[in-house]
């Protein structure tokens, strides 16, 4: 859940990911991607005059959800710089904005700005893999001045994660698996959370041919995104594959619990995992399962992108209460520069990631028949 204000001080007269009280006096505004925590004020304002600029995916979404600042949205192209010009206390400033991919979500993107005295990253929410790495080739001619990081997981709890690939293997299995053992069998997915599934939902659907079916509510946040036109439906009855979102308390269909398999994707719940662990838990003896599955960079992913980028200064987008100075300590355990201080904090009380989420360490269950049991990998090459 971003915390970023929206504002920088290192570029004044730009607003990112937040549209209300000082961000709507900013000369330019721009979107990273069209999640719920990202938008905010969107549905407030009346007639929008400072043009927002974003992807074109996003644009798609944003022009029929909000008609009434349809207007004022500008599409940025991956990779391609936008020169900007705008005057700010007297003076011209020249911003050249570049969007690089997050592979968060259909749409998603980073923004680089760049101006005579401050280049600046701002990732949104991302997903960065060392394998991505040559995507970001025109960050290794750049001198980093500031990055505003996507820091959801920044934590030693949360070190690692397996591979978004690896993820949908395993959950692609769980359904074909059950699917194939008799026609009235369906799955439903239980999401941790409103948002963040959309390549989840796409992935299913191309490695099985299968549609997810959501509720009208949610459909109605998806169905003006033309990548997610083929993987879901509002039309129980043409799907053997349920969702269920997390806040969400529509009507979902009534089926017979033994002809069911549920799903469960989350990264909360696997708090100190190790590569080479399974990424799969079964909960009791129930058709239930637990899958390891992030959208969001694990503290190792962090550490590896910023080795890569090298910036002088990070500061961070995702910052709940009372954690300042263990994310502090985090950062600082995985990423030191020699130019400046990266995050500065006051003192205050630490306190532990199980009194933020109120999540058990699946390391400490206890596995015998009435809890959960750890399952064999199942990855296949």
């Amino acid at each position: 859940m971003s915390t970023f204000m929206g504002i920088f001080d290192e570029i004044p007269g730009i607003a990112v990911d937040r549209f209300d009280a000082d961000c709507l006096k900013s000369n330019y505004l721009f979107l990273s991607h069209c999640h719920a925590d990202h938008m905010v004020g969107l549905s407030e304002i009346v007639n929008l005059s400072i043009p927002l600029i974003t992807s074109e995916i996003s644009a798609v979404f944003l022009k029929h959800q909000f008609p009434n600042i349809s207007n004022a949205i500008e599409t940025i192209e991956i990779e391609s710089p936008l020169e900007l010009k705008y005057i700010l206390n007297g003076n011209e400033i020249e911003l050249i904005v570049t969007a690089l991919p997050a592979k968060h979500c259909p749409g998603s993107v980073m923004f680089l700005f760049e101006t005579t005295t401050q280049t600046v990253l701002y990732t949104g929410d991302c997903r960065i893999l060392p394998s991505h790495f040559q995507q970001y080739d025109i960050l290794k001619n750049k001198t980093v001045d500031s990055i505003h990081l996507d820091s959801t997981f920044l934590s030693e709890r949360f070190y690692e994660f397996p591979t978004q690939y690896e993820s949908i293997s395993e959950i692609c299995s769980l359904i074909h698996e059950w699917l194939e053992m008799h026609y009235e069998n369906k799955v439903l997915i239980e999401m941790p959370a409103q948002y963040g599934v959309e390549f989840l939902f796409m992935a299913i659907e191309q490695k099985l041919g299968q549609k997810i079916y959501v509720n009208e509510k949610q459909w109605q946040k998806y169905v003006y995104l033309p990548a997610m036109d083929h993987c879901i439906s509002p039309d129980a009855s043409k799907c053997r594959i349920f969702t269920k979102f997390k806040g969400f308390y529509g009507t979902y269909p009534d089926y017979p619990l033994k002809k069911l398999r549920v799903i469960k994707p989350s990264a909360m719940f696997w708090k100190d995992w190790k590569r080479g662990e399974p990424i799969v838990m079964q909960v009791g003896d129930k058709n239930e399962y637990r899958v390891a599955y992030s959208n969001h960079c694990s503290c190792l992913e962090l550490k590896q992108f910023l080795e890569f980028i090298k910036p002088k200064r990070v500061s961070l987008n995702v910052v709940p209460d009372n954690c300042r100075l263990s994310y502090a300590n985090c950062l600082n355990k995985i990423y030191v520069t020699n130019n400046e201080t990266i995050i500065t904090v006051e003192k205050e009380d630490e306190i532990s990631f199980d009194s933020i989420f109120f999540l058990p360490n699946p390391c400490n269950l206890k596995r015998n028949n009435s809890e959960a049991k750890l399952l064999p990998k199942r990855l296949k090459s």
